[in-house]
């Protein structure tokens, strides 16, 4: 039996069956944005659904939204018109059927051609290298979304870009906005909840990502806004506001996953321009050349990767056929036989998401890739399944970036309709402070 709704939850539920947005939800019922997705979140829970489809759907069934007749098109009010009986068929003359024959042989044309990231008519879902749309509007204030709190939002809102988290701060380079590719760093102070401008990346770049090591942040290759892919990794030192050349990729890349162990960098699969990669590739402290490691069991774009405990974590991805729902590990010691496990699959096939490992579990942010979502995924070490938890944007979010330290976990901007300039906070450990005595 479904948990009932309170009357908040059906004025939202009733909006979302009418294809109302968020925004256009929070300004008719003067609430913020904020404060719709936790609504969202909670209907979504009671009445165990995982799209706002689904809801529209039980909407209708619970009898607190009318269907449309058929001919009127998607869920909403019933207009009331009677409608006229259909007029019978006419005759097809021969040319209209010679263009039936041709724009059939054009149809089975398209789908026999192969499934690349330029050959948008293969793909389903969203374009893996490029998404259009203008920025979302700022909101204002520190706000709780479950134990998700809203912080200061990013100075430009953007997407498939690169962060990486360092000595309490977060620095964020490169990726989509709403005026293209950007290089512009911006740099969060986690004490002070402020942000700050940083050196620009020399080279601007989308489809990227970032980790630190040394004190220093490596964005490896990425896709130029001329459209090339590049193998140049650039490396931004905070300390002197600085930027400098690291070793090359081995071929160009974009759209791979990244993680560290804070000695050597670990990246898996992504676009090269021609096709998608597999290979893993290592560099380790101090090396001139990125070395190879493994390779994935397939070629993958937009997975996301996380370390911990001496294994990489790969998880989600899409193989330009179909998004995925694998999670794999593999050993990076260099003495131990680099052979993937495989873990529990994810509850829902994800592309664009993020990854963490904080304390006991791997905990899983976004990834809407085909569809939207409503919750996060949490894996705790050695559990046979994923379990959900709150997520602080619901919908089709995908391409952001999460970061995280020892205790807490950052999710900044990404693609939800429209590009993000939020950031997330999430405390997953809690630390306790006890009094010495004796």
């Amino acid at each position: 039996m479904r948990e009932a709704l309170s009357e908040r939850e059906v004025e939202i539920l009733r909006l979302v069956a009418t294809g109302a947005s968020n925004k256009e939800i929070g300004a008719q019922l003067d609430i913020t944005e904020s404060t719709v997705k936790v609504h969202l979140r909670n209907v979504f829970g009671k009445l165990e659904v995982r799209s706002r489809t689904e809801a529209s759907l039980v909407a209708i069934e619970m009898g607190l939204v009318p269907s449309r007749a058929p001919a009127d098109g998607a869920l909403g009010v019933d207009s009331g018109r009677e409608t006229e009986p259909a007029p019978g068929p006419e005759p097809v003359a021969w040319w209209r059927k010679l263009s039936l024959v041709l724009a059939l042989a054009a149809v089975v044309g398209l789908v026999a051609w192969p499934a690349h990231p330029e050959a948008r008519g293969a793909i389903p879902g969203p374009d893996p290298l490029r998404e259009v749309g203008g920025a979302g509007s700022p909101g204002g204030g520190q706000e709780e979304v479950g134990r998700w709190t809203e912080v200061a939002q990013m100075p430009t809102a953007r997407h498939r870009f690169a962060a990486a988290y360092l000595d309490a701060h977060i620095i964020v380079a490169g990726g989509d906005t709403a005026q293209g590719i950007t290089g512009s760093v911006e740099i969060y102070d986690a004490l002070t909840n402020t942000w700050r401008l940083g050196a620009d990346k020399p080279t601007p770049v989308s489809n990227v990502a970032a980790a630190a090591v040394d004190g220093r942040v490596y964005v490896p290759g990425g896709l130029t806004a001329d459209g090339d892919v590049i193998a140049a990794v650039e490396v931004y030192d905070p300390a002197s506001g600085s930027w400098s050349n690291g070793p090359a990729l081995p071929v160009p890349l974009c759209a791979y996953a990244l993680a560290t162990d804070g000695e050597s960098l670990y990246l898996a699969g992504g676009w090269d321009g021609r096709q998608n990669r597999s290979a893993v590739y290592a560099l380790d402290r101090g090396a001139e050349s990125w070395r190879l490691l493994t390779a994935l069991p397939r070629a993958l774009l937009h997975p996301a990767a996380a370390w911990s405990q001496g294994r990489l974590y790969i998880v989600g991805g899409y193989d330009g056929r179909q998004v995925r729902d694998e999670v794999l590990a593999v050993p990076t010691d260099q003495d131990a036989p680099a052979e993937w496990a495989n873990l529990p699959s994810l509850t829902e096939a994800r592309a664009g998401l993020g990854v963490s490992a904080v304390g006991d579990a791997l905990y899983v942010v976004g990834g809407g890739w085909t569809a939207p979502t409503a919750f996060c995924e949490r894996l705790p070490w050695g559990a046979e399944r994923w379990e959900p938890w709150e997520m602080p944007v619901v919908g089709a979010w995908r391409n952001m970036a999460v970061v995280s330290d020892d205790t807490t976990i950052y999710a900044i901007g990404g693609w939800n309709g429209q590009i993000g300039a939020e950031l997330f906070r999430y405390q997953a450990v809690y630390r306790v402070m006890l009094p010495i005595t004796g």
